[in-house]
């Protein structure tokens, strides 16, 4: 959600079947894209890491953090490329991929050490993610 001025950046937790927030937590830095991991045990947010209300914003290194949907303890702040727009994660839920849209490029983080295992140059301002699994077909 976007911040207003002067107020510190927010990540909603939303009841949709009340439709009503069911708590709010304080992040360090204005949250951008959110994804739930396919085995739903992680959410993931990327954070920009600028004051997006300045008229000339310094893109600065982002990072991407993890929700626990339980608890709703946020995990550790990975830091990743400068304006990460987009976060994905795999099938098997053990890793996340960052587009970095300034840097044009891609960090994979390893969910489970929690840490970027490497990041790879891709196309001007990467954007949209998607995962394709690379895996054969079975054929039993």
């Amino acid at each position: 959600m976007p911040r207003r001025h002067g107020q510190a950046p927010h990540l909603y937790v939303v009841d949709a079947v009340a439709a009503r927030i069911e708590t709010t937590l304080e992040l360090a830095d204005g949250p951008g894209a959110v994804a739930v991991t396919p085995d739903g045990s992680r959410v993931l947010t990327t954070s920009f890491n600028f004051t997006y209300w300045a008229p000339n914003p310094e893109l600065r290194q982002g990072s991407c953090q993890p929700l626990d949907p339980v608890t709703l303890r946020l995990g550790p702040s990975i830091p990743v490329g400068r304006f990460p727009l987009n976060v994905i994660a795999s099938a098997d839920s053990s890793t996340a991929y960052v587009s970095n849209y300034q840097d044009n490029s891609v960090s994979v983080i390893d969910l489970q050490a929690m840490e970027v295992t490497t990041t790879f140059e891709v196309g001007s301002g990467p954007h949209g993610l998607a995962y394709l699994d690379a895996s054969p077909a079975s054929t039993s």
